[in-house]
C-alpha cells in the first residue's frame, strides 16, 4: 500500500539549506542540506510523532495519515508530496530550522 505525506519546503536564501514541513502535523519538520535530503530526515523522524498526535488527541487522525505508516515494521511506500516551495530566512539556512510562513501558514484557519 502506498501513502502520501503533503510537504511544504522552505529553501534558504543562501542555498546552504531546506527544511521540509508537514503542514497537516505542526511541528513535523526537518532540516537538511537539500531538498531531497530534508524530505529523507521528515519520512524517517515520523514515527516519533505519534506520541505527540496521541497527547493532542489526534491519534487517530495520525494512524491513517501517511505518517504514521514511515515505519520499518510496516509494509508500505510512503511518499513525499511536494504541495509548495517557499523562500526561507536565514534561520533556514544557519539552523536549518522552518522560520518563514507559507502560503498554507497563512490561510485561516477552520
Amino acid at each position: 500500500m502506498t501513502h502520501t505525506i503533503p510537504v511544504v519546503l522552505e529553501l534558504g536564501p543562501k542555498g546552504k539549506k531546506v527544511v521540509a514541513v508537514a503542514p497537516d502535523w505542526p511541528g513535523l519538520a526537518r532540516g537538511a542540506k537539500s531538498e531531497e535530503a530534508a524530505i529523507e530526515r521528515l519520512l524517517s523522524y515520523a514515527p516519533r510523532y505519534a506520541p505527540v498526535a496521541k497527547l493532542a488527541g489526534m491519534a487517530d487522525a495520525f494512524a491513517s495519515s501517511g505518517a504514521a505508516h514511515v515505519d520499518a515494521h510496516v509494509d508500505a511506500e510512503v511518499n513525499a508530496d511536494i504541495i509548495e516551495r517557499y523562500a526561507g530566512t536565514g534561520s533556514t539556512d544557519f539552523w536549518g530550522i522552518s522560520f518563514a510562513f507559507s502560503s498554507i501558514d497563512q490561510q485561516p484557519m477552520t
